[in-house]
């Protein structure tokens, strides 16, 4: 990136936006380590296991409304009342999917007596959580992404507090996620946005988005619960397989490789208009992957490396215990990383890059299939290691796609 480049993505509000990213990292790191550090493994598990459902529901329940909201009103022709109307529209939806998500869930609940009251709770944040991004996608639809990341760190932030609070003075910290969420929509609501932008809310009509935007939002949303599923749902399988404190530990070694996975994301992302302009040039292409390669193999093995050292000590301070199965679980993890930093993240946004989003969503379809068979075979097979080694081998079957079709893209033009 030149100076020209970095002085216009400066200007952009660039550095607020993957300023405010690497704050949200933190802050749901530091959430995790306040509720291993506080609650017993148990009911810790229990925690991971309700935050990664609601990470998994919100696209579904929201179907991807804030993503399909940045598309059609960042658009030239569409003016600040369309905005408006398309804000009201999205918000039905999300309504209308919490109600639906809510009549789901007290049908399973009437058939299956081991339901967890506690989902509703979770379900309820999901609703709040996606209205939220919602309201501040708004912000970088009309190209104000310093006002976006302020408050992307606000909502960051306010979960954070108030989760501080209720594990200070003793109060049941589940119930800290959708309360964070609806001071959040209230502060939003009542002091930033404008009267202007409020009058015409208002005085929109109440209708649901047309088909083409349920259509784009489908297909988003399809692509989104893949990815996002993949990196949750084997808490809550070992949850569900094992027990609850398994689920504890598990999540506490799954810590460091998942918040590490930010590091090669943040930088394809800071190079993706340098790669669209690229796309054309395959022999360009070839040549930025090999780059790519030379310079995160050494720093995918070091951070490898760290992770299996520095594993036990993670895991014995926040949950003040050592599981047997630790050196398999945390080996599984090293290798993930160095796999998931070479191949599938840099190939998955060179296929974005070239235009090939739709390939990229059947890879991620494929790698949650892979990974919750393999989930459910290996952990009722070896126990919670049988989780770490689903996600290395599903991160494998999708590093040799992608790199086999990219070989041979490269190879063919």
């Amino acid at each position: 990136m030149n100076i020209t480049n970095f002085n216009a993505f400066k200007k952009r509000g660039g550095l607020w936006f993957v300023g405010s990213s690497i704050l949200a990292k933190f802050s749901g790191l530091l959430i995790t380590v306040l509720l291993a550090k506080n609650l017993d493994v148990e009911t810790f598990g229990q925690m991971t296991q309700y935050i990664a459902f609601s990470a998994i529901l919100i696209p579904l329940l929201s179907l991807s409304a804030q993503d399909t909201y940045l598309y059609f009103a960042s658009k030239n022709d569409c003016s600040l009342g369309k905005k408006a109307s398309l804000l009201k529209s999205f918000s039905i939806q999300i309504l209308l999917g919490t109600v639906l998500a809510f009549f789901i869930a007290v049908t399973i609940s009437y058939f299956y007596t081991d339901f967890s009251n506690k989902l509703f709770v979770f379900i309820l944040y999901s609703a709040l959580f996606a209205l939220s991004n919602l309201c501040i996608a708004y912000f970088r639809v009309v190209g104000v992404n310093r006002m976006y990341s302020i408050l992307f760190t606000l909502q960051n932030l306010t979960l954070l507090i108030i989760v501080c609070l209720f594990l200070l003075f003793k109060f049941d910290v589940i119930y800290a996620w959708p309360l964070s969420s609806l001071f959040f929509i209230s502060y939003i609501f009542m002091r930033v946005f404008s009267p202007r932008l409020k009058n015409k809310f208002q005085d929109s009509k109440a209708v649901l988005p047309n088909k083409s935007y349920l259509k784009y939002g489908l297909s988003i949303t399809i692509g989104v619960f893949s990815s996002i599923a993949t990196f949750h749902l084997d808490t809550i399988m070992v949850g569900s397989l094992l027990n609850d404190t398994s689920a504890g530990f598990y999540k506490v070694m799954s810590m460091l490789p998942l918040v590490l996975l930010f590091i090669p994301s943040a930088y394809l992302g800071s190079d993706f208009k340098y790669l669209v302009s690229i796309s054309s040039d395959m022999k360009k292409i070839k040549e930025y992957y090999i780059h790519y390669v030379k310079l995160f193999l050494p720093l995918s093995v070091l951070l490898a490396v760290f992770i299996y050292f520095i594993t036990d000590y993670v895991v014995l301070y926040l949950l003040n215990d050592k599981p047997d199965y630790i050196a398999e679980t945390k080996l599984y993890f090293s290798i993930a990383i160095v796999f998931t930093f070479l191949f599938r993240t840099p190939i998955g946004n060179i296929f974005n890059a070239l235009g090939m989003a739709s390939f990229n969503v059947k890879v991620s379809i494929l790698i949650l299939i892979t990974n919750v068979v393999l989930n459910y075979v290996l952990i009722n097979s070896i126990g919670v290691p049988g989780a770490a080694l689903a996600s290395l081998l599903s991160f494998i079957v999708g590093s040799i796609i992608s790199f086999t079709y990219l070989y041979f893209l490269i190879r063919k033009i």
